[in-house]
């Protein structure tokens, strides 16, 4: 496996693309799924957000609409979200404090919940891409 530091920024765009495609691809399936269980009256629909952000709205730009990550540390990306301080206190007593939680991963990924997540300032576009997905579906009046 290549090092992050050893790849072109086409390379690291590349693999982006392809990790935001597989998961919108999982998403869908899942939401799709789920509607199946309910009855498969349109009832869980899936908003595509994936190809709705721009690179100038992208972490660590100026305008984000994405909230990013504070490089705290060589290994460390702290959350920017506006809770992120109040976040370590119940991830800490869910998961266990200083590291000896048997599930380190789902601590950390606690810890971390807002980076890269829509933020504030993303609402606006999430709304209009949610009310699209239900227009298209006939489950939102004209």
């Amino acid at each position: 496996m290549n090092a992050l530091s050893d790849l072109s920024s086409d390379e690291i765009a590349g693999r982006v693309a392809a990790f935001r495609d597989q998961s919108s691809h999982s998403l869908e399936n899942s939401a799709a799924l789920l509607d199946a269980v309910a009855g498969g009256r349109g009832r869980v629909l899936f908003a595509d957000l994936g190809n709705s952000f721009v690179a100038v709205q992208a972490a660590l730009t100026n305008a984000p609409l994405v909230y990013g990550a504070n490089c705290e540390g060589l290994l460390y990306l702290g959350p920017e979200d506006p809770v992120a301080d109040d976040r370590p206190e119940p991830c800490e007593s869910h998961y266990g404090p200083d590291g000896i939680s048997p599930d380190i991963a789902a601590k950390e990924s606690c810890l971390r919940a807002s980076t890269f997540h829509p933020n504030l300032a993303a609402q606006p576009l999430m709304a209009e891409i949610v009310v699209d997905a239900l227009q298209n579906a006939n489950a939102w009046p004209p």
